[in-house]
């Protein structure tokens, strides 16, 4: 029983280790990812800055002629200030996300320096197994392997209770002994406890309480974490609907208010008048990944885009090189 115990405390030591670290990677995903959401959003507010900044200053030109009132001017030069204050607060966020990530790997002097590279995970939604999933997490194994230790000790404290019969034969030989006194003696002894006074009542109290606790803890622990794998779930989903309404429906909408649509499928009720876009079309980064012939005169390019550009298959983009080489691609997935 005692050897059963201890090989359950060893057990519930190495879950233990193996939560630990479990908890150490989300908490460094978690770094990373706050340094890269950091990171993006004074991207954005940058970008915002400088459109804001042109803005005004087409403004002005207009509050010159008269086209426009003081007061508009005035307000875009509000906003431009809470724009660049949300920058500053950005900019500090990124630093702190520097540190928290520089800690945690251990390269405190180096916090400046720390950049995220990765895109984004693409967003999931699965059926998880909650009861699969909380069974298999090192810290409900930790509560099972104390569970099974209280009970060995519940076992070994009711042993304590056995009466133990001990029985003893002796012989000995010793010569010269007294006088009319043989030299071989042979003697037998029996042992009974009687408990009279005593029948360890603490300790069998003391250790069923240690397994009721133990059996809460485990109940907690599972609990516990069922609540956690739930809120994830929720968090994950709330997420994703979001991200899934800025790409069909709050960009969508952004589009069609500066006059965009998608010529390929939409349906004139009215005459149309066709004029050049010039140069007002949106511009994207992006490099040449893998370039693939699949005909002598069909080519499939790969590219690596900026995550801020949306697109659907079937539409059609204009790549435009360093020497302003221009060649029309359509988009197929």
């Amino acid at each position: 029983l005692r050897m059963a115990s201890a090989q359950n405390a060893v057990k519930a030591s190495n879950y233990d280790l193996k939560d630990t670290e479990r908890q150490l990677i989300s908490n460094l995903n978690a770094a990373y990812y706050d340094l890269l959401l950091a990171q993006e959003t004074e991207k954005i507010l940058a970008t915002n800055s400088a459109s804001y900044e042109k803005t005004i200053q087409a403004a002005e030109l207009r509050l010159k002629v008269g086209d426009i009132a003081a007061s508009d001017v005035a307000r875009m030069r509000v906003d431009l200030l809470k724009i660049q204050n949300d920058m500053r607060q950005a900019k500090a966020n990124r630093e702190k996300a520097q540190t928290n990530l520089a800690y945690m790997i251990g390269q405190e002097n180096e916090a400046s320096q720390l950049y995220a590279e990765d895109r984004w995970p693409v967003a999931a939604i699965q059926n998880l197994n909650k009861s699969k999933n909380v069974d298999a997490r090192p810290d409900l194994l930790a509560a099972e392997a104390r569970t099974k230790q209280a009970e060995e000790n519940q076992r070994l404290a009711n042993a304590l209770k056995t009466r133990d019969v001990n029985l003893a034969l002796q012989y000995q030989h010793f010569p010269g002994q007294l006088p009319g006194a043989g030299e071989n003696t042979i003697g037998a002894a029996i042992s009974i406890p009687l408990f009279t006074n005593y029948e360890y009542q603490g300790e069998i109290a003391r250790a069923e309480v240690d397994l009721n606790s133990a059996i809460e803890a485990k109940q907690q622990a599972r609990a516990s974490a069922i609540s956690e794998i739930a809120r994830a779930e929720a968090d994950l989903q709330a997420s994703y609907e979001k991200v899934n309404r800025f790409d069909t429906q709050i960009l969508t909408e952004a589009q069609k208010a500066l006059g965009y649509f998608l010529p390929c499928v939409c349906v004139p009720n009215a005459n149309l008048s066709i004029v050049p876009v010039g140069e007002v079309g949106d511009r994207y980064e992006a490099a040449a990944r893998e370039i693939e012939y699949l005909a002598p005169d069909v080519v499939r390019l790969s590219l690596d885009h900026d995550p801020a550009f949306k697109y659907r298959p079937g539409q059609f983009l204009e790549l435009i090189a360093n020497n302003d080489l221009k060649r029309h691609y359509s988009i197929a997935r």
